[in-house]
């Protein structure tokens, strides 16, 4: 990509700024250029320090960390990465509060193949780790190719701190962090990687995309409301775009199911025992008796959502607990967690969630329960929560809280701070909507993090904000995923490309009236995905064929 190194030497750095603030109005002829990958580095200035910018030959896939894809929801994708040049370096570094230093980490690669497009790559949990730009499908179960490898030029970003891990909610206690985390990198890192983008190809992307699952959901939603004009498409799974909810809601959940769990020698809970795999799979059973059959065919999945009605009330022992059964407190921790969190007046703090096959898969249980068989749990309703209630989500921000003791009623106002920045509830959409821009959002039904019955609540509202359900669909499409948990996995088909989907909406027009998935749990099989509030229905003939399926709204 030119052999201009030396016209682009240091002496020459004046000239590039104008480059960069021309580059990301995204508008005008094209740019100068193009920069050969090393000269990028040459673009460093005080509030951009540029580490690394290097030519990467086609080979492996680099090595990514299985923890963050269980977060993210990225596919593991296996295809070797093509010639590209990989840039990375820290937008506005500063020392923040307590003297500890800060800025928005980020990575990105442009590919020599390049196919006019960009890509934002949300990420997940509390962030806080700069992910490999390869912009993989943020759905676990997914086989296409990532979008690096489709030729697009992809960021990535720790979102304005660095962690030990995703689950390091330290970045609280500094407030600039806090926005960084809450929206404010998606707006920096977008900038900063266009002009960049633009100073390496000699002229701006064609189209922006914004591409995220789990909090990376929670960050595309953010960039369609509060960054109207950055984005094309937007592509948002699991969005946790009530976060500072959900997050109370994993306190109750824990509280539930601790109550019910047997206790270690020394009197304390032992919460991946409070229900066995084996009560979990019954539960499921019982899920998919009372409603599999809705949708036209019993074939392990529920497809009729809206149907579907269930109460663990019929699986209580009538004496002692056997196979076939549960003990009356696991019914009750069931019913407390599916029914959602309330205050103490018994008002909702939270959505309650769907009764689905799912719970009986390893992801609900590594959310909600764990796999510890000690007093010490491993689930990740406890491992993330907390310590991101007392250092993120409180105002001010209290180390020592002990989030299980959380008080509805009493602690809730400290949160509202925070939630007012961080919470992606925004139902605006003018500007966005105006200029052709477009979101698909999914969610799988099992989601044991986020509830897909407040997605579905949030959408009605957007509907309503956005001139009705009609109005909002030529513009955003939901769609609801049977069976499938936390960005992926459970018995589901969670085989799907959402991003082939938003790609073909926004330049073709061609609205996405059911996304084809398919899945390992159920091999051989395809299915439609459909747009809320449409389901799937059974028309008769193959049953493991999607062409045997109809959208209809029930």
């Amino acid at each position: 990509m030119g052999r201009d190194v030396k016209r682009r030497a240091q002496p020459r750095r004046p000239v590039l700024r104008p480059i960069l603030v021309l580059a990301t109005c995204l508008s005008g002829p094209a740019l100068a250029g193009p920069l050969a990958c090393g000269d990028l580095a040459g673009l460093t200035r005080p509030d951009l320090r540029i580490d690394r910018a290097e030519a990467v030959p086609a080979g492996t896939l680099p090595a990514d960390n299985p923890a963050r894809a269980a977060l993210t929801g990225a596919a593991r994708a296996k295809a070797a990465l093509p010639a590209h040049c990989l840039v990375e370096g820290t937008i506005d570094p500063r020392t923040g509060a307590r003297g500890v230093p800060y800025g928005t980490g980020f990575q990105l690669r442009l590919p020599d193949a390049w196919n006019g497009r960009f890509l934002f790559q949300g990420g997940g949990g509390l962030d806080g780790v700069v992910g490999e730009a390869l912009g993989a499908i943020p759905v676990s179960g997914a086989t296409v190719a990532p979008a690096l490898l489709r030729g697009y030029a992809v960021v990535s970003t720790d979102s304005g701190h660095r962690g030990r891990d995703n689950a390091d909610a330290a970045f609280g206690l500094d407030q600039q962090a806090r926005i960084d985390f809450a929206y404010g990198a998606v707006g920096t890192v977008t900038r900063e990687a266009k002009a960049l983008v633009a100073a390496r190809y000699g002229r701006p992307p064609a189209k922006a995309y914004f591409m995220g699952c789990s909090n990376g959901g929670r960050s595309a939603l953010m960039a369609a409301t509060r960054f109207p004009t950055a984005f094309d498409g937007i592509v948002a799974g699991a969005p946790a775009f009530r976060l500072s909810r959900a997050a109370l809601a994993q306190i109750w959940d824990t509280r539930s199911f601790l109550a019910a769990a047997p206790k270690d020698p020394e009197g304390r809970p032992i919460l991946a025992e409070a229900l066995s795999p084996a009560d979990l799979t019954l539960v499921a059973d019982a899920v998919l008796k009372a409603c599999d059959a809705a949708d036209g065919l019993a074939d392990g999945s529920v497809e009729a959502v809206s149907a579907c009605r269930f109460d663990p009330a019929g699986l209580a022992c009538p004496g002692e607990k056997t196979a076939t059964c549960l003990k009356p407190a696991q019914v009750e921790a069931l019913r407390r967690a599916f029914g959602g969190a309330r205050d103490g007046q018994g008002r909702p703090v939270y959505a309650s969630f769907a009764w689905d096959p799912g719970i009986a898969a390893p992801g609900w249980r590594a959310w909600k329960l764990g796999t510890s068989r000690t007093a010490t749990p491993d689930a990740r309703n406890v491992t993330l929560g907390p310590a991101a209630i007392a250092n993120y989500f409180l105002t001010p921000p209290d180390p020592g809280f002990d989030a299980l003791r959380f008080d509805v009623d009493r602690d809730t106002p400290r949160i509202a701070e925070t939630a007012a920045l961080n919470d992606a509830t925004g139902t605006f959409l003018s500007t966005f909507t105006a200029r052709g821009g477009r979101l698909l959002v999914y969610q799988g039904v099992a989601d044991p993090v986020f509830s897909a019955r407040d997605l579905v609540d949030h959408w009605q509202d957007l509907a309503r904000h956005n001139g009705g359900a009609q109005d909002l669909a030529a513009a955003a499409r939901l769609f609801l995923v049977p069976g499938m948990t936390h960005c992926g996995g459970g018995p589901a088909l969670d085989d799907f490309d959402p991003l082939s989907a938003i790609e073909s909406w926004v330049e073709r027009g061609e609205a996405p009236d059911r996304l084809i998935a398919r899945g390992t749990a159920f091999p051989g099989r395809t299915r439609p995905l459909c747009p809320f509030p449409q389901e799937s229905r059974y028309l008769g003939g193959e049953p493991d064929r999607a062409e045997s399926f109809a959208c209809r709204t029930p």
